[in-house]
């Protein structure tokens, strides 16, 4: 199974006409990697290769797509740059498309039948998707090296900051859909010019990706860096995205939301408390990722990274919030003695505990 998202390029495809195929003998030998030390995909817990499609440069999917390089992975995918070989012609555009090739696991098929159903309800509401350059963590290192206040890029970041609330509205008021995974990883930036993907393109003959043979199959190093951003004026050119709805639920379906949901720091309270969530949980992880954004650092440190406490990051969460303010039913609801009660306390009673925790 695979999905395509469409990348259109302005550059003409005569251009290309002096270009080799991969493995050529005008073309250098790739970088050969170590077969003791895995690569990419290798690395996911309980990886098993016959779960994962072999693809290689030159190949072939589908009768059209013709595979440039390999610019992503997960643990339930690769990634890869295709070329639409329907598009180009004399004086015409190349036309590329990046291939989410999923794999064969039976255990993970619900989960991509279920981002495959998210990616369809999104296109029919929408069909028009811009290509994209990379994440917003590497787009902030790359523009402001290790620096982490961004006090240059302030205004840029804000008009970042209210195209991916506009987007998070669309997504709510219009799809429905609540994202539940909203972090830096998760937002795109676009690409400032789409000659950069034709010379990405161009840069692998020269530069093949890295690779190592592993018995009847070929293992390739991801490679997605597209290159140096050059000057304020690309800069303008490119604006972010959200991505990834692998985890995504939709929003108005019945029934109360309760399961967990969203990396161990960016929980929202409710999640925490089990009393239910909803599109607000995305508000909840968009004020984190600000934070994360200008501050370079996680809002919610926690004090081993290796080990999650619930308790812990409440605690954190009062610590910078303050104490949580006092809350009371309205319409106040009636106790079983019949007295009207505004709150759990004055409807239960107590105490029901000691002051050293025994149950009364």
């Amino acid at each position: 199974m695979f999905r395509l998202r469409s990348i259109n390029t302005t550059v003409p495809s005569y251009i290309l006409r002096g270009r080799q195929p991969f493995g050529s003998q005008s073309s250098p030998l790739p970088e050969s990697l170590p077969l003791g030390a895995p690569v990419d995909e290798e690395n996911v817990p309980g990886y098993r290769p016959e779960y994962f499609y072999p693809a290689n440069p030159g190949d072939m999917l589908a009768g059209r797509y013709e595979l440039e390089a390999k610019i992503g992975w997960g643990s339930s995918s690769t990634v890869w740059l295709a070329r639409d070989t329907r598009s180009g012609g004399w004086l015409k555009p190349n036309k590329y498309v990046a291939i989410k090739i999923c794999t064969c696991n039976s255990a993970k098929e619900e989960d991509i039948r279920h981002e495959l159903d998210m990616t369809i309800h999104l296109s029919s509401a929408n069909s028009e998707h811009q290509p994209m350059r990379e994440p917003l963590w590497l787009f902030r290192r790359r523009v402001a090296g290790e620096d982490r206040v961004i006090r240059p890029l302030m205004p840029l970041i804000k008009t970042y900051l209210q195209i991916l609330l506009e987007g998070l509205d669309y997504l709510h008021s219009e799809c429905h859909i609540i994202h539940t995974d909203l972090k830096l990883d998760n937002i795109l930036v676009t690409f400032e010019d789409q000659s950069t993907i034709e010379a990405f393109v161009q840069g692998h003959v020269m530069n093949p990706m890295a690779r190592k043979h592993v018995g009847d199959r070929t293992m390739y190093r991801c490679h997605n860096d597209f290159g140096r951003i050059d000057g304020d004026d690309a800069l303008k050119k490119m604006y972010p995205k959200i991505t990834d709805f692998g985890l995504a639920q939709r929003g108005d379906h019945p029934g109360p939301l309760v399961h967990p949901i969203q990396p161990n720091d960016c929980h929202v309270p409710e999640v925490l408390l089990g009393c239910g969530w909803s599109y607000s949980a995305d508000i909840w992880n968009f004020g984190i990722m600000v934070w994360d954004l200008f501050g370079g650092q996680g809002l919610f440190l926690q004090g081993n990274p290796h080990s999650y406490s619930a308790v812990q990051h409440l605690a954190e969460m009062i610590a910078l919030l303050g104490p949580v303010a006092p809350w009371r039913w309205s319409p106040e609801a009636l106790n079983p003695e019949g007295r009207l009660c505004s709150n759990a306390a004055e409807f239960y009673g107590g105490p029901f505990f000691t002051d050293n925790g025994a149950s009364v």
